[in-house]
């Protein structure tokens, strides 16, 4: 009743699953490797702890629950930034990179989300789309501090923009 472990988290230094992986690349890198170095402890730490919680079902089943949980809270948090201040885009990437470590699902969603975000840096990049960009931009920027600028000028200050000038001031 052994769970086979994802192969992320598999010894690279075992002995093969199968027979027929004898002569796999693994096997013969860990014929290369000085028998008198500690080859397990060139493994990060968190490999080596997973690795270890990957053997108890219990143990494994309670790890992927506390990443589910941990990964899920950081995409909220990051959702609930986008409309409050903070790095909003940049925790639900964390969130999900979280995630990533345990859940093929969400690791396939974060190279597709990489993907995407390379083309989209390479297509801003290209000279024919440059100015268009600047001109998105200097749009943007004008809008959001005409609508700030509104904002203040109907309503007044925020009370916690008024408080905090009044604790520095």
């Amino acid at each position: 009743m052994s769970k086979r472990l994802p192969a992320r988290y598999r010894d690279p230094m075992a002995s093969p699953a199968r027979p027929d992986d004898a002569q796999s690349s693994t096997t013969q890198r860990a014929a290369s490797i000085d028998p008198t170095d500690a080859p397990h402890r060139t493994d990060p730490w968190y490999r080596r702890v997973r690795q270890r919680v990957g053997r108890h079902r219990l143990l494994d089943l309670t790890w992927r629950i506390g990443v589910l949980v941990v990964g899920w809270g950081v995409v909220a948090a990051g959702v609930v930034m986008l409309v409050v201040p903070g790095p909003g885009w940049a925790a639900i990437f964390i969130g999900f990179a979280i995630l990533a470590t345990e859940f093929e699902w969400a690791e396939r969603l974060l190279d597709r989300a990489k993907a995407y975000a390379r083309r989209a840096a390479q297509w801003a990049k290209e000279p024919r789309h440059r100015r268009l960009v600047q001109v998105l931009t200097a749009v943007t920027v004008t809008v959001l501090v005409a609508g700030c600028w509104w904002y203040v000028d109907r309503y007044g200050l925020p009370g916690f923009v008024t408080a905090a000038l009044e604790w520095f001031g």
